[in-house]
């Protein structure tokens, strides 16, 4: 587990993560404070790979240092296991979620979440095969890193990104929908990899001038669980609204939650950290100087 300050983030581990999921190297780079805690204590951690990872401190330890701006989880199946399992985990959880402070989980760290009941009916994402498994609580997104609150962190800026729209530009996007009329932003973002998501749909609706031949009035395709559980939280709302009346608005957070498919989406999700601790466009330093283009 990672623990974040100044912001502080606490990050926690055990044994069996996988360690190039473990998003200090990049968050370091900026003003905040990053301290890993190991479940287990202070002594050394194997991760995947035979790799060690050497602890800042145990959690208890780490602890003392409490509250946190953000509780980072690293991915790992043997890990994740071991988080879901630890009672201490669930209840630190918890209370960060209570506080409307951010909690982060990447690849099969949000089973962990799941486990503590943490973070039910926002969006999310995983590791693709423990999909079937979580989208019964979460609204659960195919994208490689997720912001509960914000669509995707796919058509955020970034450098290297053209941010001024070319001829160039708008025949390439021209010859990939005349290629499949069918084609949606999302699929024409994998084809174009190069151009962000908010240009191409600016790309498509005001410089080509094309339009939705239909729309889908449900999004994502919403399944009884999902219009079952929608249900369940408009009566819980509607409740906390009888007990407090307005006052009840001031805890309801977004965006206090960031999820990542991982591994190889693990320098996006310390980048998202960043920006949703720091604010937009905070990583860009580190983004530059890692050469992420």
């Amino acid at each position: 587990m990672v623990l974040l300050e100044k912001p502080l983030v606490a990050q926690l581990i055990k044994k069996l993560h996988t360690f190039y999921e473990i998003p200090k190297p990049f968050t370091a780079f900026t003003r905040i404070s990053v301290t890993v805690a190991g479940l287990a204590g202070p002594d050394p951690v194997r991760c995947s790979r035979s790799v060690v990872v050497c602890p800042d401190s145990s959690l208890q330890d780490a602890l003392t240092k409490a509250p946190f701006d953000a509780i980072v989880l690293p991915g790992g199946l043997g890990g994740a296991r071991n988080l879901a399992a630890s009672s201490e985990v669930g209840l630190l959880l918890q209370q960060q979620e209570k506080d409307g402070r951010l909690v982060a989980a990447i690849c099969a760290a949000p089973t962990a979440l799941q486990a503590h009941n943490v973070g039910f009916g926002k969006s999310l994402t995983s590791y693709p095969s423990l999909k079937e498994q979580l989208q019964e609580k979460y609204a659960y997104k195919e994208d490689s890193v997720v912001v509960d609150g914000r669509q995707s962190v796919h058509d955020e800026k970034r450098s290297g990104w053209p941010s001024i729209i070319t001829d160039d530009l708008v025949e390439l996007v021209r010859e990939r929908i005349m290629e499949n009329r069918r084609v949606t932003i999302a699929e024409l973002s994998s084809h174009v990899p190069q151009i962000s998501r908010s240009l191409l749909h600016e790309i498509v609706m005001e410089h080509l001038l094309f339009r939705k031949l239909c729309a889908r009035w449900v999004p994502k395709q919403l399944t009884p669980e999902h219009k079952t559980k929608r249900m369940e939280s408009a009566l819980t709302f509607l409740q906390r609204y009888h007990d407090d009346g307005d006052k009840f608005l001031d805890r309801i957070i977004t965006g206090n939650l960031v999820t990542s498919r991982g591994p190889g989406t693990a320098f996006d999700f310390a980048l998202a950290i960043v920006d949703t601790l720091l604010g937009p466009g905070a990583s860009d330093p580190v983004a530059k100087a890692m050469l992420k283009v």
